[in-house]
């Protein structure tokens, strides 16, 4: 069987898709709440033909960012796409260093202001990881300080 995960997203809901948030309610109607580094449960390695998580990549700890995308990558069916999305490491300190940003602002997005963020990375370093990893990137952007990659599996 082949499915659809999204994961994390605070206020979006996907149809077609298993909303997994390990933030939300443990009751609501339709995410499940669930270890993001673990989605075993919920999908077959090579089972998913996409995986999107636009909002949640920053808050995975950079020690376990490799392995949570390795699981993650596992998961996707041949021609199957990962979409994935977070703040640009670079893009924020460039913009703070020609003082387009305040300290208060480049401390938000790197570091988060309720939960905190450990795991900012760069797009380039994104696209470098999954490019190793068999994947074509399909469509880059970066828009202020945050991007989006989406890339499909060729092996």
């Amino acid at each position: 069987m082949k499915i659809c995960l999204s994961l994390g997203e605070n206020d979006i809901i996907r149809s077609g898709y298993v909303n997994i948030d390990p933030l939300c309610d443990p009751n609501h109607p339709q995410r499940i709440k669930a270890d993001i580094g673990n989605l075993g449960l919920y999908a077959d390695p090579g089972e998913v033909v996409e995986l999107v998580a636009i909002d949640i990549l920053d808050y995975v700890n950079i020690g376990q960012k490799e392995e949570v995308l390795n699981g993650w990558l596992n998961l996707i069916a041949i021609n199957g796409q990962i979409v994935l999305g977070g703040t640009d490491l670079t893009q924020a300190t460039k913009a703070f260093a020609f003082g387009h940003i305040d300290l208060q602002k480049v401390n938000n997005l790197l570091y988060g202001q309720q939960i905190a963020k450990s795991g900012v990375t760069t797009c380039h370093q994104l696209c470098t990881l999954l490019s190793s990893k068999g994947y074509r990137i399909v469509e880059k952007k970066i828009l202020d300080f945050s991007y989006i990659v989406k890339a499909e599996r060729i092996n």
